[in-house]
């Protein structure tokens, strides 16, 4: 094979797996098995097999070996930058599929927050039955939403002076399109997550701000 025809060849393997990049994780396991099972040792027995077969001097077998070996490297090499370009790729576009979130908080219960966030993001507190938009920053959540798709939720509900920090894995309800998100808390640690881009007071919203039971006015839709 000559050398402009190698060259060819490495050049075709990498532009056809760079331009696919569609390779699951599996599928490149696969790829790589057969890059380092089957590719290279054919070449090193092709190797054996000129040593056998050929009619040159050994030198000049020798040089055939060495630029067999240079050629395997390569082809490797060129295999292994393409598919770990698409895994690249891949990486960066799941991250990118994400769209920016305010966090907001929703108080059913008689105590106070002092304050809340969820993954670390957040930190507002709120007021005793109270409710407000979603206005601190920020974080980030999925466009599409995913069974299981779970946050950690960290609160402070003081007792007198006391301050008391809690928190919990909560499962975010499914949403039919990326909005802020909210965490509403209810008696006993209760909590659940929504997102919405509309504000708790909203008839879209999805769960129903009722206000304080004991004060049939605030539960009345501005």
């Amino acid at each position: 094979m000559s050398s402009k025809k190698k060259w060819w060849m490495l050049k075709n393997t990498r532009a056809r797996v760079a331009s696919t990049c569609t390779f699951s994780r599996a599928t490149r396991s696969v790829l790589w098995s057969a890059l380092l099972g089957r590719v290279i040792p054919s070449i090193q027995f092709a190797m054996l097999a000129i040593l056998a077969s050929s009619t040159d001097t050994t030198i000049s077998a020798l040089k055939k070996v060495q630029k067999m070996k240079r050629f395997a490297y390569l082809f490797a090499i060129s295999m292994a930058v393409a598919i770990s370009g698409c895994a690249l790729r891949q990486s960066q576009a799941q991250t990118s599929d994400r769209s920016p979130a305010q966090v907001g908080i929703v108080n059913h219960t008689g105590n106070f927050i002092y304050s809340a966030s969820v993954d670390g993001a957040g930190g507002g507190g709120m007021s005793r039955w109270g409710a407000g938009i979603a206005n601190i920053c920020c974080t980030s959540i999925p466009d599409m939403w995913y069974p299981g798709m779970k946050v950690l939720v960290r609160w402070d509900m003081p007792e007198g002076h006391q301050h008391i920090v809690k928190e919990k894995v909560v499962e975010i309800e499914k949403y039919e399109r990326p909005g802020d998100i909210y965490m509403v808390f209810f008696p006993n640690d209760e909590v659940r997550v929504v997102v919405s881009l509309n504000g708790p007071r909203a008839s879209d919203f999805p769960i129903r701000h009722v206000g304080n039971p004991n004060d049939p006015s605030s539960s009345k839709q501005p």
